[in-house]
């Protein structure tokens, strides 16, 4: 925050990117966290809620507590979940963005609730823990795996292989583009730094085994290959 605040003091506009810190600089580019959140719920309390005849057992998988992605996105799933009284949030926990902590949260979880209805996880990368988990213990049908990203190929193959039910991508790689027109919105505008704010949301998309492929799964980048001779 300090650093934010020493940037737009010297006469540098700042834009942030996608995770947000506390102090709300000249322009914000990414996903709105909080629709984030409020859509992943929707989608399971139409799927575990009231008339679904399932347990209505409710599994949370946050990055980590302090990340603005987290605080938003869990806010907007809470507000959701709590209209339905046939939802029970059976465990909500930090895997702090790790895949093998949400696998164990996750394995624990559906040891203690066999019945669980849903999983809900705050990144593709971190929830595919989870899904290995809840495949593991033979249960990847019942429970249906919900996540949020990026919607790069990783997250897409996880809805191929059946481990996501449903994948709520933020188009990432609409991000580059608007953090263009945020930077020529801010210089254009002729206002001072730190005299303004604002925010330019990428569009969510659901991804399933319908659409979850082509243009829609940004290629992940190999890692470069050694050119050392000996």
């Amino acid at each position: 925050m300090k650093e934010l605040k020493r940037a737009e003091s010297q006469g540098i506009h700042v834009i942030q990117m996608n995770m947000s810190s506390n102090y709300k600089s000249d322009a914000f580019v990414g996903a709105d966290w909080y629709e984030v959140g409020r859509i992943l719920a929707e989608d399971v309390v139409k799927v575990c809620g009231t008339g679904s005849g399932t347990s209505g057992e409710v599994q949370i998988v946050q990055g980590e507590l302090a990340a603005a992605a987290s605080v938003d996105q869990i806010a907007g799933v809470m507000d959701t979940l709590k209209k339905d009284s046939a939802i029970k949030v059976v465990s909500n926990q930090a895997a702090n963005w790790d895949a093998n902590n949400a696998l164990n949260i996750t394995a624990t979880v559906i040891q203690q609730h066999p019945n669980l209805c849903a999983s809900i996880g705050f990144w593709g990368i971190m929830q595919s823990g989870a899904a290995q988990a809840i495949r593991n213990a033979g249960k990847i049908e019942q429970v249906k795996v919900y996540a949020s990203g990026e919607g790069s190929q990783l997250d897409c193959d996880q809805v191929a292989q059946g481990n996501f039910h449903k994948f709520l991508s933020y188009t990432a790689t609409e991000q580059g583009h608007d953090a263009f027109l945020a930077a020529e919105a801010l210089l254009e505008g002729g206002t001072k730094p730190g005299t303004t704010h604002k925010e330019f949301y990428t569009r969510p998309v659901w991804l399933d085994k319908a659409n979850a492929s082509g243009a829609n799964c940004y290629p992940v980048p190999k890692p470069p290959t050694s050119t050392a001779s000996n």
